[in-house]
């Protein structure tokens, strides 16, 4: 990964402390003796229904095989309830629309919490943090020096609005997907894309040689989300407390062990973003 971006670390021996109930591999039923550690209802009995878009490093495939920050994650969180995950991909904006009518459990890809969010949905314990950054084959590291670059952004990234407001509507195109707007990054039809700083190292690690650089994106009052890390959730449907409730007490536990570190550093991030910090 580019010495540019600061939250990676080595990977750290620490102990991925799951209780008694492992997670069961994808498609296949838990345990008979399973005990989950809380009575929950969802959508389908003996199942987490979740709205995952294809969103490296949150949620992708290797091998046929989902894998993530986000979707391990979750997959922890269903081991300790003795439950499978029920996959449903989607979109990154679609993912929020299922679980504001119901459709779904909960939702990944990064999501951060913000006071828009919390009107509609029940966002609950932060799993980890990350901050802003730019991605771009010249350097790009602050506001002013993005004023006539053409810039990219995923729809429903926190920056998009404000970087609208500062830089221009036409100067920033809003992709549908951050596979869309990598691969219009390295044809050099933009000049520089914001990412989270997750998405952004993985970038870098899987093309070390593309000539790439990330910078954090140096913070200011007129890009709000730059001047605090992004608080990434699981949200669920708002007044689904129960569930809520039981995902908070689940985080609290992998945090507590060590276990949400651990797959932070897996994916090169550092296990000192886990949690609210």
């Amino acid at each position: 990964m580019s010495h540019h971006i600061r939250t990676s670390v080595a990977l750290a021996a620490l102990p991925l402390l799951l209780a008694a109930c492992s997670a069961a591999p994808q498609g296949q039923p838990v345990a008979a003796d399973c005990q989950p550690k809380h009575q929950i209802e969802t959508l389908e009995e003996g199942t987490i229904t979740v709205a995952v878009p294809i969103q490296p490093p949150y949620s992708y495939q290797v091998d046929g095989k989902w894998v993530g920050l986000d979707y391990e994650s979750l997959e922890a969180i269903a081991a300790l309830e003795c439950l499978t995950l029920n996959v449903q991909s989607v979109s990154y904006a679609t993912g929020l629309e299922l679980i504001q009518t119901g459709r779904v459990d909960t939702a990944m890809g990064g999501i951060y919490r913000t006071d828009e969010r919390v009107k509609i949905l029940s966002m609950g314990a932060t799993v980890y943090r990350e901050a802003a950054a730019l991605v771009s084959f010249d350097g790009y590291a602050n506001l002013d020096s993005l004023k006539g670059a053409r810039v990219g952004v995923v729809q429903g990234y926190l920056w998009n609005e404000d970087l609208q407001r500062e830089l221009g509507a036409d100067a920033v195109t809003v992709y549908q997907t951050s596979d869309a707007m990598y691969n219009d990054l390295k044809a050099k039809r933009i000049d520089v894309a914001v990412y989270g700083t997750a998405e952004a190292g993985y970038r870098l690690q899987q093309e070390p040689d593309s000539g790439l650089v990330v910078e954090l994106f140096e913070p200011t009052e007129k890009i709000t989300a730059t001047l605090e890390p992004g608080h990434v959730t699981l949200p669920k449907t708002l007044g689904n407390d129960q569930l809520t409730t039981a995902f908070d007490e689940d985080i609290a536990e992998l945090l507590a062990s060590g276990a949400i570190a651990k797959i932070l550093e897996g994916h090169n991030v550092s296990g000192d973003l886990a949690g609210e910090g």
